[in-house]
């Protein structure tokens, strides 16, 4: 009892504290980072070889989940979409968040036993993170993590068990995707952020990481394949790598190679094992080590960070002194094997070489 009472007391209304590019070698470096990456490399190790199919039966925690993941499905079916003629920002997106927020304690408390019920002020913010933003109506790769920042915690409290690892990508973020992609085509959400050359995908990322790891040791599917429209449709129930390519097909028109440009030259490369490795490397350096992603990051007490350490309590210029900075990764993370043949059928006017990126 003592030790619940205590472990509950130390729940806090996680903060964003990440301010400046200085900032970023002190996250690199602190316990959330270390969580989340650990448990993002857990979970590709649980679903390596393991198709959507073969995923174990749901435990209890996870199915609570999922109740959850429902719930936030059915507020979509009771905010309809507003008319409008925007490309862009459905309004009627803002009242379906309302509706989440109003509801979001309510809601994330089905999953959450009773021994835990305190840490929902932690939980509740990562929660409503995870669905866009309702100034902006946006989302991007930054909502996804605070979503997986979530699963972290609830592994982490222990709510799930290691057993639950291949569920958590194979069940419940899978369910999340249908969600969020629902919530994308609904309200017409803007990608969060500009990625230009450096965009993976408009909206998410982990799907191919973990996506690729499921497809490791099988030899129907293969990185080439990725800009196949057949081949996505007939993978995509098993493989949440090829369901989002799928989706890709379904929201995108033109040539592959010219919407979907990192993900055509990752088609060039061997093996899927190089692929997974690839995108781990890739996730750091283009999401986890950008501040304008990770500046809206929050951080409690279980994904917590030395403050002592941030811009905000030494100033920056004490850290330039110390000759921290933000962190360049090498963007080209696949190596030698990075990037695909353009196809013959590419226009004159566009390059008709090998695409490959600089450092």
């Amino acid at each position: 009892f003592f030790f619940f009472f205590f472990f509950n007391k130390m729940f806090r209304v996680p903060v964003k504290l990440l301010k400046e590019k200085s900032d970023i070698c002190v996250w690199e470096k602190s316990d959330a980072y270390v969580k989340l990456t650990t448990f993002i490399k857990s979970i590709g190790v649980a679903v390596r070889s393991t198709t959507v199919t073969a995923c174990p039966p749901p435990s209890k925690a996870v199915q609570k989940f999922l109740a959850v993941l429902d719930a936030v499905d059915a507020l979509i079916d009771s905010t309809p979409p507003a008319e409008t003629k925007l490309r862009f920002g459905n309004p009627a997106f803002r009242d379906f968040h309302k509706k989440l927020v109003d509801g979001a304690e309510e809601i994330l408390s089905g999953a959450v036993d009773g021994a835990h019920k305190p840490a929902l002020k932690e939980l509740v913010p990562y929660f409503l993170d995870s669905f866009g933003n309702a100034t902006r109506i946006d989302y991007g790769s930054g909502h996804e993590l605070a979503f997986v920042a979530l699963l972290c915690c609830f592994g982490l409290m222990k709510i799930f068990n290691e057993g639950d690892s291949a569920a958590i990508c194979l069940r419940i973020f899978r369910r999340y995707l249908e969600i969020v992609r629902r919530l994308q085509v609904t309200y017409k959400l803007e990608p969060a952020g500009s990625h230009g050359v450096w965009g993976l995908d408009d909206y998410q990322f982990l799907c191919y990481y973990w996506g690729a790891s499921q497809l490791i040791g099988q030899d129907e599917f293969t990185p080439k394949m990725i800009p196949t429209k057949e081949k996505a449709l007939q993978a995509a129930n098993d493989f949440i790598f090829f369901d989002a390519i799928k989706f890709i097909f379904e929201s995108k028109t033109g040539p592959f190679f010219e919407h979907s440009k990192y993900l055509f030259d990752i088609s060039g490369v061997q093996s899927w094992s190089k692929v997974h490795s690839g995108l781990m490397k890739m996730y750091k350096a283009e999401v986890l080590s950008k501040l304008p992603i990770v500046q809206h990051f929050m951080f409690g007490y279980l994904l917590g960070i030395d403050e002592t350490q941030l811009s905000t309590a030494n100033g920056t210029e004490t850290k330039k002194e110390m000759g921290s900075g933000v962190i360049h990764h090498d963007a080209n993370a696949f190596g030698k094997t990075w990037g695909g043949p353009v196809p013959s059928y590419n226009s004159s006017s566009s390059s008709s070489t090998t695409t490959t990126t600089t450092t």
